[in-house]
């Protein structure tokens, strides 16, 4: 199941990227057919694609050939196809004062000779009919790998690591909290690699317009993002009827009973477009509102299981995770998040039942309250890394 899924995510993002290469799926790894005619700006594009897949550990550009063609009539493999292969790429990617190695690797033993004998012949070969002179096998600048499986031989010269994880659709469909930060994208981006679909709500201080909304730092962020969740919906949904509700924004608790109008309304849309489960990027104690008894008391609110991929991260962690992943330069631009706009002193230890009082005193109709705030929503359909539709009614739209 997961191999089919990774093979329909990768021919999702190639076609997306403008291509109909072949995909064939074979025993732990799938063999992407690159066409006579394409260019190197095509692979590059495509490498690219694949790359940034999860479930993908590694996508390398490749020679490739099938039994019928490296494989003699006593089944052992053609050495000199091999030798004449491996020089032939060793020539091409040559770099002074660059250090290589030979990698080998067989998944059958009986036809083929021990693999580290493999490496020291044709590390021989390469050091005497090439430019290459220097050898490290721990730490090369290049290293070409020969791959000899029963039905397939491929001599590899560069590959590009991927996330790895699970591929996107295998894991069920979340609703992540998504801000204008650097922990949420992250925590979005870590369960799609852990194989969920991820669609995400967005608040604004303003009823949002398509107008306005259009380039802005939250339609870049999800449209990036986009790029690793596949598909994926932002829903924007405007907390002005929460602002009329509230009599003083200034009271400590007034942040919390605000998170609690955040998680409530989350659930609800979740329920609505069938996600399981709220993703956040809650980090503990990184802010007074995400202290141990604030997130008790904030998600006592709701029975919506809550994932938090970065509890346990320090900013430091999540702002070095930002930079590998490449969501750091959208996250550093300024923002201001709607928590920063509601109270300047908030509560670190808030009580539950406390804030429920709190709540039935300022807010008479809190399904109203939902029901207005979604009605007035705005929801914005991105597919791999390309913004598609906007709707303003997010309640009519379907999975």
């Amino acid at each position: 199941m997961f191999e089919e899924q990774l093979a329909r995510n990768m021919a999702r993002r190639i076609s997306d990227a403008g291509y109909r290469w072949v995909i064939d799926t074979k025993r732990n790894y799938h063999l992407i057919q690159i066409p006579e005619d394409a260019d190197y700006e095509d692979i590059r594009k495509v490498l690219q694609a694949v790359s940034e897949v999860h479930g993908v550990k590694w996508v390398s550009p490749s020679v490739w050939f099938p039994a019928s063609e490296f494989r003699r009539e006593d089944h052992t493999p053609d050495y000199e196809l091999i030798k004449k292969t491996t020089l032939k790429l060793a020539d091409a990617y040559y770099k002074p004062d660059a250090k290589f190695a030979i990698k080998a690797n067989r998944s059958e033993k009986q036809y083929t000779i021990p693999s580290d004998e493999i490496e020291r012949w044709l590390g021989t070969e390469v050091i005497n009919h090439t430019k290459w002179d220097k050898v490290n096998l721990r730490n090369p600048d290049r290293a070409f790998r020969i791959r000899i499986y029963t039905r397939d031989l491929f001599i590899i010269p560069e590959r590009y690591d991927g996330p790895g994880g699970l591929p996107v659709n295998s894991a069920g469909h979340v609703l992540s909290l998504l801000s204008g930060g650097f922990d949420s994208p992250i925590a979005s981006w870590l369960m799609a690699r852990r194989g969920c679909s991820v669609d995400f709500i967005h608040f604004t201080a303003s009823h949002p317009h398509p107008e306005l909304f259009e380039n802005s730092k939250m339609d870049r962020l999800a449209q990036w993002l986009s790029r690793f969740t596949l598909q994926s919906r932002l829903f924007l949904v405007p907390y002005t009827y929460f602002d009329m509700t509230m009599p003083d924004h200034s009271r400590p608790k007034a942040l919390m009973v605000f998170r609690r109008f955040m998680s409530r309304t989350a659930e609800h849309l979740a329920e609505e477009i069938g996600a399981k489960a709220l993703v956040t990027g809650d980090s503990l104690s990184q802010v007074a509102s995400q202290t141990l008894d604030n997130l008790v008391a904030n998600y006592d609110a709701i029975s919506m299981p809550v994932l938090q991929p970065l509890i346990g991260y320090n900013k430091d962690d999540i702002v070095e995770l930002s930079r590998q992943i490449g969501s750091y330069d959208l996250s550093v631009e300024p923002y201001k998040d709607c928590c920063s706009l509601i109270a300047r002193n908030p509560e670190i230890k808030a009580k539950a039942h406390l804030l429920q009082e709190y709540e039935e005193e300022w807010i008479p109709d809190y399904d109203k309250l939902i029901e207005q705030s979604l009605g007035d929503a705005l929801c914005v359909e991105y597919r791999c890394g390309k913004k598609l539709n906007t709707y303003t009614n997010t309640l009519v739209v379907e999975e």
